[in-house]
């Protein structure tokens, strides 16, 4: 019999960390495979691993247990069936000894040569196996063998061998497999011994004809796991690609899209939850849009009812007020002319008079230029360029970019635009720091675009979006862009100037511009 292998010893050392417990949740599995620290490539390689999709993930962890079990099953078949075959072969090796044996104790064979040399030849017809025999008498000596040729060398010294009454069973390796040697006694050893071996030949065909039945059975089964395994990932992904499609699809602003659920299963209420917070979701959206459109009424209404206010006190200013300091100068100078007041006195009752008319038509322009209900947007653009560039000492160019003899545009339109190029005036005078500036009005067929620029120190943009004080004006701006149905955009850099782009289609408005004109 050949001697079993030592038992291998393993101690708790000799396992990974981790491997004593058996993962509780995922948390524990998602951080033994995806290590941290050092191990930056082996944590991409891992995060790479895992972001493959589920489907290939299914079909993957399908066909890895597929050849995981045919080949766990391949070896342990092979390795039971030939462990079962050998302890027959050796069985068999001891009782075709023993039976030797018997025929030699029956026979006068063993005083024949001839005889003994017929005997072991009908062994070796009726065995194919078997690959010699050979006989020794009491003495130890060879009494027959089946060699052709020589005697072997390493038989030679075997002459000296105890042999129980069972007989004796050794294993020689050898190029062409194994050989079962057999020792058995002949009347107890009395009568000599004979000693045959079979070799492995026959266990090892046997074993390879299992093998290739059970990769047939294997191969045949991995098919059909494989196929499951398809079959599986595709039931199982089909719902998330849907999933995974209406949530685009939301995130693009679509609210109306609707998971489709096919099963009661996890992804099936996942897809119900999803359609109820779609659901959900268009219902605020719906309720924002309204309170939106409510807003924008309201502060649509505040705007028209502000600018009706300024145009009101500006006429009111400029007819009634201004009209009233000037009679009040003509009588002043009249008096000064006709009853013989000092010239002094009245040259500076004149100049006061005359600056307060200054003050009081300047205050009208800025409330509601009148130059803007009469000759439109062009004009006042041009006369505000001018008079700020005077006032602020700011180089404040302007430009009319579009075809001459072009209609009016709404009312509405006009005044947006009037508004939001001297609040950007404004600013560029008061925190620029700039030496020039500029206003440019392009006007195409479906839009119209102001720009102002300037060369001042700059801002930071990232701050307007989060509000503040500061900004009220970029967000007044921005509202009554909006109220048109047009945008604001500010660009603007430390160190680098601002740039205030309008622009506000004109599309639904050629009608309002024709009747406006």
């Amino acid at each position: 019999m050949k001697p079993s292998a030592p038992p291998v010893k393993l101690s708790a050392s000799d396992f990974p960390v981790g491997t004593k417990a058996f993962f509780p949740d995922l948390a524990r599995l998602t951080a033994f495979f995806i290590p941290s620290g050092k191990s930056r490539p082996m944590h991409r390689f891992f995060r790479r691993l895992l972001s493959v999709p589920i489907f290939w993930k299914v079909l993957g962890i399908g066909v890895l247990v597929a050849v995981l079990f045919g080949t766990v099953t391949l070896w342990q078949t092979q390795t039971i069936t030939a462990r079962i075959l050998h302890r027959n072969l050796e069985q068999r090796t001891l009782e075709l000894a023993h039976s030797l044996s018997l025929q030699l104790e029956r026979t006068p064979s063993m005083d024949s040569r001839s005889s003994l040399d017929q005997l072991l030849a009908r062994y070796l017809k009726i065995f194919p196996d078997l690959r010699y025999i050979v006989v020794r008498n009491s003495k130890g000596r060879v009494a027959g063998d089946t060699f052709n040729e020589s005697f072997p060398e390493n038989l030679r010294g075997t002459d000296s061998v105890t042999v129980g009454q069972g007989g004796l069973l050794r294993v020689f390796p050898t190029q062409g497999g194994l050989l079962f040697d057999a020792v058995y006694p002949i009347l107890g050893s009395r009568g000599g011994q004979v000693e045959l071996a079979l070799a492995n030949q026959t266990v090892v065909g046997e074993l390879s004809v299992l093998s290739r039945s059970v990769i047939w059975i294997l191969l045949f089964c991995a098919v059909v796991g494989t196929g499951l395994a398809w079959v599986l990932a595709h039931f199982l992904t089909y719902p998330i690609h849907l999933l995974d499609k209406a949530a685009q699809t939301v995130s693009e602003g679509e609210l109306s899209a609707k998971a489709e659920v096919f099963y009661e299963d996890e992804i099936g209420r996942l897809a119900a939850t999803f359609n109820q917070m779609t659901a959900n979701l268009q219902k605020y959206r719906q309720e924002i849009l309204e309170k939106e459109k409510s807003r924008l009424s309201l502060l649509d209404k505040i705007v028209r009812a502000q600018e009706e206010e300024r145009r009101s006190i500006s006429r009111e200013l400029h007819d009634q007020m201004g009209q009233s300091l000037s009679a009040i100068l003509l009588n002043l100078q009249s008096d000064c002319l006709y009853r013989s007041k000092p010239r002094s006195r009245c040259q500076l009752l004149e100049g006061k008079l005359r600056e307060l008319i200054d003050q009081v038509r300047r205050l009208a322009w800025n409330m509601r230029p009148s130059i803007l209900d009469d000759y439109g947007l062009d004009s006042a653009l041009a006369r505000y360029a001018e008079e700020m560039s005077l006032q602020s000492g700011v180089s404040i160019d302007y430009q009319y970019l579009g075809p001459p003899g072009r209609p009016r545009l709404p009312g509405q339109v006009e005044t947006t635009f009037y508004r939001i190029a001297q609040e950007a005036v404004t600013n560029v005078v008061r925190h620029a720091t700039a030496t020039r500036a500029s206003i440019v009005i392009i006007y195409q067929p479906d839009n119209m675009t102001l720009l102002v620029e300037d060369n001042g120190r700059g801002f930071n943009t990232a701050g307007v979006n989060q509000g503040g004080f500061h900004f009220l004006g970029i967000t007044g701006m921005k509202e009554r862009a909006g109220l048109v149905g047009g945008t604001c955009i500010v660009e603007s850099e430390p160190g680098k100037g601002t740039v205030v782009r309008i622009q506000i289609p004109l599309v639904q408005e050629v009608g309002s511009c024709l009747s406006a004109s």
